[in-house]
């Protein structure tokens, strides 16, 4: 047997007939893991489960069952194993991370503190307001300049206990203007307190605070999924970025569906479509894998999971 692609966190393993191993092209988010084979890995995860008094062991003719039943052991184990070659070192671009609007990534999160009647009347406001939706918290819907995923929540409001709301937004300026969509809700000006603010740069040595012309744009939308709705959720994205192969997309310097009809304008396009895998798609517990290779059929391109079996 051969692994097609080694999906780095969440175990899943498709056997196909050719005894290959197939999971989502998403896994290529971590390029590295390409470098990877059965060999390198099922004697590890023997060797691991046999020093910590384990008796199961994975079967190197069927690893299937046993790299889900030790799907975190197993990562774990590929994040010590793996590296990158240096022409995957070499050939790596910086990341900048934008929101659905074009604004730099940078998530804020804070509290807000109203009295017991300013709350009443925001609980009130949100219930009845056109541009908020009630699931798992409100999610303000907004009109995002780019559209990455369908039914976007482009910031959020959680109400807590004793009257505390907890607000989060993806840019410095969403923030602010939920700030003042809120204000506007309750008629009256509100102070966030202990704001926090993640900034992907600060933490990821790939990822950068400045686009320059050699960073690759990763923008990042945001949604809330349920488990039983993964699969129609990654179908939404899908969907969203079949729409828009028809429209001129800056970055890429025409429409996708046209550029694919050349070698240069089927790089750019491949390198797009494979920044946006690199993304993947948000959900907390919910696996984040995005897998774009119906895009890629559409448009004649070699598919992922097929040009590594």
């Amino acid at each position: 047997a051969r692994i097609s692609v080694l999906a780095n966190i969440f175990g899943y393993f498709t056997p196909l007939d050719d005894g290959t191993w197939y999971a989502p092209a998403s896994a290529l988010r971590i390029e590295w893991l390409r470098n990877l084979a059965p060999s390198d890995l099922v004697p590890q995860i023997n060797a691991l489960l046999a020093e910590m008094g384990i008796s199961e062991r994975v079967d190197g003719a069927a690893p299937n069952a046993g790299l889900v039943r030790f799907a975190g052991l197993a990562s774990g184990l590929l994040q010590r194993i793996s590296a990158p070659t240096e022409a995957q070192i070499s050939a790596r671009r910086p990341v900048y991370m934008v929101s659905s609007d074009g604004e730099r990534f940078e998530l804020h999160e804070a509290e807000l503190r109203p009295t017991r009647k300013q709350a009443l009347a925001l609980m009130t406001a949100l219930e009845s307001a056109d541009d908020f939706v009630d699931h798992n918290g409100f999610g303000w819907m907004g009109d995002p300049k780019l559209k990455v995923i369908k039914d976007e929540r482009i910031a959020s409001i959680d109400a807590e206990e004793d009257d505390t709301f907890l607000i989060s937004a993806n840019s410095a300026d969403r923030f602010k203007r939920l700030l003042v969509r809120i204000e506007s809700l309750v008629g009256a000006r509100l102070a966030p307190m202990n704001l926090t603010v993640m900034r992907p740069w600060e933490g990821s040595p790939n990822v950068v605070a400045e686009e320059t012309p050699e960073t690759q744009r990763v923008v990042v939308g945001t949604s809330v999924v349920e488990a039983e709705g993964v699969r129609a959720f990654q179908e939404s994205v899908v969907e969203g970025v079949r729409g828009v192969l028809d429209r001129t997309i800056p970055f890429l310097g025409g429409c996708p569906r046209e550029l694919v009809k050349s070698d240069d304008g089927r790089r750019k396009v491949e390198t797009w479509l494979e920044g946006q895998e690199l993304a993947g798609t948000p959900g907390g517990d919910v696996p984040a894998f995005l897998d774009l290779d119906p895009i890629r059929r559409e448009l004649g391109m070699k598919l992922v999971g097929a040009a590594l079996t």
